[in-house]
């Protein structure tokens, strides 16, 4: 039987043989951006190109085969043959993958010249490159794979090397040490074992932040062709943060001065690709430099993961104290986790540390998470009986068992989403002092005032105050005053500091000082900290009061902002928290007014220099959206009339910058064609990484204006009062 067999394979070989057909089993391959495509075998022909592709993803979910976006392409002439047919599944269709996640498909090609050596598969979708596949050899004496990603290059050895003997530092920061608040530089450098340039990513990203200031600064991570990447960026305090580096988060820890080195492995990145159902961990990492061993120990501690669904159940289902219940329950248990990973292994200080902090402030975001999500809901559903049960003061008992005074809570990756939690849980944003309305008529009015000053006017700002100034207004003045608005706005923005004064002098017994309500409200917060959640001012309580200054400083005219300061900082006890508040006084009330800036030289100016050259001699609104972004989506509606009216100004425009990931195609190209978009620009994600690098944003809609020189007038422009803001800009310009 064994022998009748063999004898068949070898007619069947010799048959193919002879009809010009190779077999290639197992093809090797250069690179590939796709862990769910293999080609298992290629099959040449006089009349076909038939690629066996096995299929690895995850059980039910579905791949769709599109036949105008699928081709091979000639590796070294790039000349292209687009599928012909496909056996396994259909174009168009849904191949939804079985219980074991295994399938395979064949897709058929022309025939190939019998020059071609090397093949590239790809398939194109709207948001990357798709499922791509480099270099799938047509050798069939090749069988080993080129890409052995093992060895490490011994010039990407000495670099890493060279990079790590600059540091600042040669040992790990204490966390209880003064020297924890530290505003230094922090250096990241590393390598990709099996990167290429073909897999269409050349940056990743850190998503930088003060979390004490509420200061974002994005940066680039650049990824150079032979694979090697690094990036500098400021820093306050030891963080645990995350690098993104093509849609895979890869978490690391890192201190003001210090620098880290990293070694991926590509093939890792495309396990992660396989199971795209989950937020799959990078493991296989290399780190080295002095904070080797604190990553090692963070990495190799497993969290577990949160089942978001399950919570918001609980939200509509549970009642305060229930939730409370089960939550704390849960905190026990992953507090013994963690306890039993530290005692089970040499872990470091560090790490222990920002582990066990971990779980807490995970436990009591969730906690102040839950409240605020009830509101939510009971907001959508009134009749939930259980969404009405009131949430008690001591429902907020588990905040004592925090160690708000402690350092280390600010390194913990944590940190940022329970702090903004804590400063406005229900308690603590309550806390409102009521304004008093006015109720004594001023001893002279806004237009005495302005002349008694010397104040110089405009006929038509003359006009405004002496209507203003009438003691019993008329309907016909109040609609008049209405159809001024414009006028007022622009008015009372002038002469904010005149106006302020007047009510200072005139008015006090009358109102409530906005600086009095600021200053009032922290009162009202104090007391609210010691009385009703039994708390004592923190460190964390006096990060909270330093996070509400960039808001407040913007609602107040200088003198009163710095009052409100002096009265605030007299809770402060932390020195870098205050030089931090004066810091930021001296940010928002400079010496000197704020001029126009050149952007630094740098590739992220080169990439936007080509967006705006072109409108040179025009003041730029320029606007970062995505189609994904809802606010984005709807600012640009709101302002379709507006930019109707000022359709082809000699004096300025509105350009749109957006990102390939951020805005699909197909529905990018409905929207601008629905909103009549002009100037709309959808870069690559590496570019896009670049400018949001530049001005500072991790968040969208961000809206920058450029003067007629390409200087930046202002990189976080109030959009929302484009009317008003735009007469006084053109008056500067």
């Amino acid at each position: 039987m064994k022998k009748a067999a063999s004898l068949f394979l070898f007619i069947v070989f010799s048959f193919c043989v002879l009809a010009g057909t190779r077999v290639i089993e197992n093809p090797s391959y250069e690179v590939k951006n796709t862990g769910i495509f293999h080609v298992s075998k290629v099959v040449l022909s006089d009349t076909s190109t038939r690629l066996n592709v096995h299929l690895a993803f995850i059980p039910h979910w579905w791949i769709l085969f599109e036949q105008e976006k699928i081709f091979l392409e000639d590796s070294e002439t790039e000349a292209s043959f687009p599928v012909v047919g496909i056996e396994g599944a259909e174009f168009g269709t849904k191949l939804v993958m079985p219980e074991s996640g295994d399938s395979s498909v064949v897709l058929i090609f022309p025939a190939l010249d019998k020059t071609i050596k090397k093949v590239d598969l790809k398939s194109f979708s709207e948001l990357s490159a798709g499922e791509s596949i480099f270099g799938i050899s047509l050798d069939s004496t090749t069988t080993k794979e080129v890409n052995s990603t093992n060895e490490l290059p011994e010039n990407v050895s000495a670099w890493l090397n060279d990079e790590l003997a600059k540091n600042k530092k040669k040992a790990p920061v204490d966390f209880n040490s003064p020297q924890f608040f530290d505003a230094d530089t922090a250096h990241l450098v590393g390598y990709i074992k099996g990167y290429d340039v073909r897999l269409g990513f050349s940056t990743g990203i850190i998503y930088a932040s003060n979390d004490i200031t509420r200061e974002d600064y994005p940066i680039v991570v650049q990824v150079y062709p032979d694979g090697r990447f690094e990036a500098s960026f400021p820093m306050t305090v030891p963080q645990y943060t995350n690098l993104s580096i093509n849609k895979r988060w890869i978490p690391f820890y890192i201190e003001p001065g210090q620098t880290l080195s990293m070694i991926l492995d590509w093939d890792e990145f495309l396990i992660a690709d396989r199971k795209r159902n989950i937020r799959y961990k990078i493991q296989d990492i290399q780190f080295q430099g002095p904070l080797a061993k604190i990553n090692e120990d963070l990495a190799a501690y497993d969290f577990a993961p949160f089942d978001y669904k399950a919570f918001q159940k609980q939200v509509s289902t549970l009642a305060p104290e229930e939730f409370k219940e089960k939550q704390l329950a849960g905190l026990i248990e992953a507090k013994q986790h963690v306890e039993s990973y530290i005692g089970n292994n040499e872990i470091s200080a560090q790490a222990g540390s920002i582990l066990r902090n971990g779980v807490v402030l995970t436990s009591a975001t969730r906690m102040l998470d839950f409240v605020s999500n009830r509101s939510y809901e009971a907001r959508k559903d009134s009749s939930n009986e259980v969404l009405k049960i009131p949430v008690s003061s001591s429902y907020y008992d588990f905040l004592k068992d925090i160690p708000m005074d402690d350092n280390s809570l600010l390194v913990a990756a944590e940190f940022s989403t329970f702090v903004n939690r804590f400063e406005y849980c229900d308690p603590l944003s309550s806390a409102r002092p009521k304004r008093i309305a006015r109720s004594v008529k001023p001893e002279i009015t806004y237009y005495q005032y302005f002349q008694e000053e010397k104040i110089e006017l405009t006929d038509e700002e003359k006009d405004l105050l002496k209507l203003l100034s009438k003691e019993d207004m008329t309907p016909e003045d109040i609609a008049e005053v209405k159809s001024k608005e414009d006028l007022l706005k622009r008015f009372s923005e002038k002469y904010k500091e005149e106006l302020s004064a007047y009510a200072r002098k005139y008015m006090l017994d009358s109102r409530v000082q906005k600086q009095d309500h600021w200053s009032a409200s922290w009162h009202l917060k104090d007391s609210v900290l010691q009385n009703e959640l039994g708390l004592k001012s923190s460190l964390v309580y006096e990060i909270a009061k330093i996070r509400s200054l960039n808001f407040t400083f913007k609602n107040l005219p200088k003198e009163e902002a710095a009052a409100h300061w002096e009265y605030l900082k007299q809770g402060i006890t932390n020195p870098y928290l205050l030089k931090t508040g004066t810091r930021l006084f001296e940010d928002a009330f400079p010496d000197e007014q704020k001029i126009a800036y050149a952007l630094p030289e740098g590739v992220a100016t080169e990439i936007f220099r080509k967006i705006i050259n072109p409108f040179k001699g025009k003041i730029l609104f320029v606007d970062f959206w995505a189609t994904t972004c809802g606010p984005c989506v709807g600012g640009i509606k709101s302002m379709k009339e507006t930019r109707e009216k000022y359709k082809d100004n000699p004096d300025f425009d509105f350009i749109f910058i957006t990102d390939e990931r951020g805005s699909p195609e197909t529905s990018y190209n409905k929207f601008v064609e629905e909103q009549e978009l002009k100037n709309c620009f959808r870069l690559s994600k590496d570019d896009y990484n670049y400018l949001r690098q530049l001005f500072k944003f991790n968040g969208i809609p961000r809206y920058v204006v450029i003067d007629k020189e390409g200087n930046v007038l202002n990189d976080d422009f109030p959009m929302h009062n484009f009317k008003m803001e735009l007469s006084k800009i053109l008056a500067q310009k």
